[in-house]
């Protein structure tokens, strides 16, 4: 209830900011042809690819499922994310392995971590990398190719884990979770990891090609390469677990990154397409598999590794 509080006191915020009126006409201004090619990109990379890279993470911990039935995992959870608090709802993935797969909660937990992680290590190289445009007046671009390498090495390559490092000193209690939500990641090899951090460098290259054609799309005239060396920033506030989906904070970080190249109403409008198109419809989608999804959870056929294979 808290988190969908705020998500409304932010997007009440933005309507203050900007008029409702501007941004009704914003939107009714907006190219069209610009608002189907972002849906043809959001398609293809966060429905298609989304759903080819998870099935391939899942085979690590022994489920063997087809494109198919990823395709109807990744739609049937988009709406369950979508109302749920924070990056919870990814879990709905998890008791569907589980149920489907007998992988164990656990295992099936850290298959939806190392989906989550690589794409976090994915953004971090892109905010590294579009930035250093920025602020190549303040540090030389040599201290940002460094900061790049120090983060591939300390989070992708396997001897000296950087678990190890990090919960050297936390309790076993504690530290005994973390390690079985990392499983999946932590077995796997450099190599997988890379592979895995490149295929989602590319689907975080769909939010930057989307945020550009949003932008475009409500009449904001920006260069592409302005654009696109801000999107990083855009992405990382809108996957700040506070808001439902993202929806508002992502809104609010288009308005504050962009306010230099166009209206209020403008920014608010291109982000809620990024929202509308990237999140909510395909969460509008994902309803008619929902309940599909329900029955095969709540049905009497129970995985019997209760704390996963891998851990």
């Amino acid at each position: 209830m808290a988190i969908a509080a705020l998500t409304a006191v932010i997007i009440a915020a933005l309507l203050i900011q900007a008029n409702p009126r501007d941004i009704a006409a914003a939107l009714r201004s907006a190219d069209w042809r610009l608002i189907a090619l972002m849906i043809a990109v959001s398609a293809a990379v966060n429905v298609f690819m989304a759903a080819d890279k998870f099935l391939r993470i899942a085979r690590l911990i022994g489920a063997a499922m087809p494109f198919r039935e990823s395709l109807f995992l990744r739609l049937a959870s988009a709406p369950i994310k979508l109302i749920v608090p924070g990056k919870a709802g990814e879990a709905a993935k998890a008791l569907y392995l589980n149920k489907k797969y007998k992988t164990g909660i656990a295992a099936g937990l850290s298959a939806v971590v190392f989906d989550k992680v690589t794409n976090l290590i994915a953004a971090l190289v892109l905010l590294l990398t579009c930035t250093s445009w920025y602020a190549s007046a303040i540090l030389p671009s040599r201290y940002y190719v460094v900061a790049l390498a120090t983060v591939l090495l300390f989070l992708l390559f396997r001897r000296r884990p950087w678990m190890n490092i990090v919960t050297v000193k936390i309790p076993a209690k504690i530290k005994n979770p973390i390690r079985r939500l990392t499983a999946a990641f932590m077995v796997t090899g450099t190599r997988r990891r890379l592979w895995f951090t490149a295929y989602s460098v590319l689907f975080e290259g769909s939010e930057i090609i989307n945020t550009y054609l949003a932008l475009r799309a409500v009449g904001v005239e920006i260069p592409l390469w302005d654009a696109v060396a801000l999107v990083p920033v855009v992405i990382l506030i809108g996957n700040l677990p506070f808001t439902l989906a993202g929806i508002g904070a992502r809104e609010a970080g288009v308005l504050v990154v962009y306010s230099h190249w166009g209206s209020s109403a403008q920014l608010v409008s291109a982000g809620l397409l990024i929202s509308g198109i990237e999140y909510v419809l395909f969460s509008v989608v994902g309803v008619f598999a929902l309940p599909r999804f329900i029955r095969e959870v709540t049905s009497q056929r129970a995985g019997n590794n209760a704390d996963g294979q891998l851990c």
